[in-house]
Formats: structure tokens, sequence, C-alpha cells
């Protein structure tokens, strides 16, 4: 079984696709594959550099539609402790309809805690457009995705695992190259100071983004959301 494999230093992370060689169209998918990621790189550094609201109304892409839209969802089924905007002081952008967003003075969004299980998603719609059915994508080793092949997988807390036609997060209140704590509680407006740890198993890498934020902060929501594999040290 030979694999046709590739990094690429995204959104501040390193990218690896796999994708099983039995296509005439593996080079053309990961080429499309990491186009795409590098797009949304360039139009989302904004939001990684702080952006600020300043009573602006704009027109923005089709992605930043969708997942400020998914950050506004997921902030409501987590009671608030997934949140993007958790330095705007009880601010939130507004959607005035499609694709057109106001956004308040003083908004802060950082996407940070959405955007990479975002990406493996779209990663993995671009790949299977290509009818390939054998692949799996990396982003950060946090959040992982395997499609019809059996991924072995370790983590130094829960040990070996694995998965398949699933999606993973991983999340930790230490950050691993910092070695400090950056898990921030909105709701208490605090840096969660306990050394904790969660591995989420979704259908949707966004999901298990968004929730292993939540869940980090009050392990106790995991009861909320029975239908997803959830582990916690």
């Amino acid at each position: 079984m030979e694999w046709l494999l590739r990094a690429q230093f995204i959104m501040g992370s390193i990218l690896k696709i796999g994708i099983i060689q039995n296509s005439s169209d593996a080079d053309i998918a990961i080429d499309s594959a990491f186009k795409y990621a590098n797009y949304l790189n360039k139009i989302w550094f904004k939001f990684y550099d702080n952006f600020v609201g300043n009573n602006d109304t704009l027109i923005v892409e089709n992605e930043t539609d969708e997942i400020l839209n998914l950050s506004l969802y997921y902030i409501q089924i987590t009671d608030s402790l997934f949140n993007p905007f958790y330095k705007s002081k009880g601010l939130f952008p507004i959607r005035i309809s499609e694709k057109l967003w106001f956004f308040p003075k003083g908004l802060i969004i950082d996407l940070g805690g959405i955007a990479k299980g975002y990406l493996v998603d779209k990663i993995k719609d671009i790949i299977l457009s290509f009818n390939i059915d054998t692949f799996y994508i990396n982003f950060g080793s946090s959040s992982i995705y395997s499609h019809n092949y059996e991924l072995n997988l370790f983590d130094e807390t829960f040990g070996e695992f694995k998965i398949k036609n699933k999606a993973i997060s991983i999340s930790s209140t230490i950050k691993p190259t910092e070695k400090k704590y950056h898990i921030y509680d909105p709701k208490s407006q605090k840096l969660v100071k306990k050394r904790k740890k969660v591995l989420l198993i979704c259908d949707k890498a966004v999901e298990c983004d968004a929730l292993s934020k939540a869940i980090i902060i009050n392990p106790n929501l995991k009861e909320k959301f029975k239908w997803i594999e959830i582990r916690i040290n």
C-alpha cells in the first residue's frame, strides 16, 4: 500500500494529508486540498491577528459566513463555554443577511478554536469529490480525520487508539510547545489553571474542535453529548 504524503505549515500548525495512490487523480486532489487550505489561511489571517470590529457592516466570503454561523451555534449549545468572541465583553457579530455581517465596535474574533476542524471537514469533501475513498488528514496532531482506513494513533495521555471514518480532537489546558495554560473560560473570564486533557471522537472535525474546548472547561457538559465518544483525563 503506497501513500502520497504531503505536509505544509498552515494557520500556525503542520497540515498533513495522506492519500492512497490507487487513483490517477491523487496528485490533483492533494494539490486542490492544499490550495484551498492556503486560501482559507489568507482570508482568515485577520481573525488570527485580533480582528477588532468598528461598527462595520461587511460582505464576507462564503467560508467566513459559514464559520461565524457555526461559532454562534456552538456558543448556544455549549452554554457559551465555547466562544471565539470571548475577548469582546459580551459583543457578538450580527448576521444581517447571507454573507452580510455587522461587527460592533470592540468585537474581537479568535477563530483558533474552530478553524482547524472546519478546514479538515472541507478538505475531506474536496478529496471525496475526486472519487478518492482512502485518505487521512492530520492538522497539528489535534484535529484528525481518517476515511476508509483504520488509522492507529497514540497520545501520551490516552495511549493507543484507532479511528476509521471518524474525526478526533484533542485539547489540553497546557499548551505543549510553551508549557503554559492557554484555555480561557469565557464565563469566569480566567484561564483554566488545572491540568486537564480531553479527546473527542466525532463524525465531524469541526464539532470535535468546538466541543472539546467547552468540555475541557466543564467536563459535566459531556452528559449533553452522549452520542460522541469523550475521554477526559
